[in-house]
């Protein structure tokens, strides 16, 4: 044959959503029997790059030295059946790939007529690193070992089965055993069905069941709790929301256009727990709470809170507010005769702290990004607020005090919608006389303003993180 050199380098290119960057390839040999190698990059948070060679001869190619990574794990070819081809189809026997995160083995063939049909089968084994790093979700860290077959083929069209089977389970830390599902699509009714179990040696917590219809983009599936453990949706929460516990029980629908799902049903809350740490408060959830899923997010129906220092209790109802599962949001309020509402320590961020037991009423409401905070309540025994003032200050009016930081610039109104996360706050108080306030001036040296008497208050924190105090 003609024995020539060849090479091929692209800067940038893109393929749909896909951007390759520094393709090269060069190759050596004949027109008949050649050897390339290449390498290229996918580019990404963590670029996947990709380099390897091959030998080529007319219809077939054997792979050699392939590697390739997924986020911070890199994949290598350990063994591999040449991939043949002709104007029919291109097909492989066998390649198999192992790295750190796991194993990938892939095997089929592609018809390019319809004189033969596609078939094929993927199987994986991995950690959980390089699924973490797909999904991209900090808030939802999943741990575990996972193990994949996928099979296809086209005899009576394009049919496929998934099973996948996942031990030592575990999202953000909290463990959740096992996990055995099973997917199959049938064209002749256009449906996905879907099934799984999660379980441990002791019960099962969790099933689902149902189908996706792809002509008509419907998913309707069905799922089933028992004492499953809620610990691990604090971090959908942004911090709003912490020290979550408990287990749910009931039933959930998930159902409509795939991208655009909906949820409804009933789930009891158990020995749950919360804690809001604004407040620095921790409460524990009276017996069963009835928990409601529809369209607008879950719905809490006259769910009692019970103090965990004093036991003290409150009445709480409203929503959390939610995106299929994104962009959560409060709308929660509060009713109470007696309750330690706050108990907090000081923390350098903090507009307030100390204790507080009021009676009254509170709304907490908007985005956990941009949380507003509304109370109305009298001040009862063991009330000690304290409001640090370590910057300077100015008074502005006599009996209207308004604390500015003259350190840092004020914030401007583009600023604040630019950075999105605030905090405000509009605490309306009817102080008491057993309750004490503080202004402290400067810890260190024990500088400190306090009063004790009776009157009206108000605690205004604003969007720019000054704060107003009046009364």
């Amino acid at each position: 044959g003609i024995y020539f050199d060849a090479l091929v380098s692209v800067d940038k290119a893109q393929i749909a959503q896909t951007v390759v960057r520094e393709f090269k390839a060069e190759s050596h040999g004949s027109d008949r029997v050649r050897d390339v190698y290449f390498t290229g990059a996918l580019a990404d948070s963590i670029a996947t790059t990709v380099v390897g060679e091959f030998n080529y001869m007319p219809g077939r190619a054997l792979l050699e030295n392939i590697s390739f990574n997924i986020g911070l794990d890199t994949f290598s070819l350990v063994s591999s059946k040449p991939i043949e081809w002709d104007k029919h189809y291109i097909q492989s026997d066998a390649l198999e790939f192992k790295g750190s995160g796991g194993a990938l083995h892939l095997a089929g063939r592609l018809s390019l007529t319809e004189a033969l049909k596609h078939k094929g089968t993927f199987s994986a084994e991995l950690n959980a690193r390089p699924l973490n790093y797909f999904l991209r979700t900090p808030e939802a860290v999943l741990g575990g070992a996972y193990e994949l077959d996928f099979e296809f083929s086209d005899h009576a069209g394009l049919e496929w089965t998934a099973a996948t089977s996942i031990t030592e389970l575990s999202l953000n830390g909290i463990s959740y055993g096992s996990f055995k599902g099973q997917m199959s699509y049938a064209p002749q009714y256009s449906d996905v069905f879907i099934s799984g179990t999660l379980f441990d040696e002791l019960q099962s917590y969790a099933t689902t069941r149902g189908h996706y219809n792809t002509a008509q983009d419907d998913l309707d599936l069905s799922l089933s709790l028992d004492a499953l453990n809620v610990a691990s949706l604090n971090p959908f929460f942004d911090g709003a929301i912490a020290g979550l516990e408990g287990y749910l029980d009931g039933g959930i629908q998930i159902y409509g256009p795939l991208n655009k799902w909906n949820t409804r049903g009933e789930v009891y809350w158990n020995n749950g727990a919360i804690e809001i740490p604004l407040l620095g408060a921790q409460f524990s959830v009276a017996k069963q709470s009835l928990i409601t899923l529809s369209d607008k997010g879950f719905e809490l129906d006259s769910i009692k809170l019970i103090s965990m220092e004093d036991e003290t209790q409150a009445l709480s109802w409203g929503a959390i507010e939610h995106h299929q599962l994104k962009d959560f949001g409060l709308d929660i309020r509060l009713s109470t005769d007696s309750l330690l509402a706050m108990n907090k320590e000081r923390n350098a961020e903090d507009m307030f702290y100390g204790t507080a037991v009021a009676a009254g009423e509170m709304h907490l409401t908007g985005p956990v990004e941009q949380l507003q905070l509304t109370v109305q309540a009298t001040t009862k025994e063991g009330t000690l607020l304290k409001i640090p003032l370590d910057n300077p200050t100015a008074v502005e009016l006599p009996g209207f005090i308004r604390f500015v930081d003259s350190e840092l610039p004020r914030v401007s109104l583009k600023s604040i919608e630019d950075e999105r996360d605030f905090f405000g706050a509009d605490l309306g108080l009817e102080v008491t006389e057993v309750a004490k306030i503080e202004l402290v001036l400067d810890e260190v040296l024990g500088d400190i303003i306090r009063a004790q008497g009776s009157g009206s208050m108000r605690l205004k924190i604003l969007e720019d993180e000054s704060v107003e105090l009046y009364g």
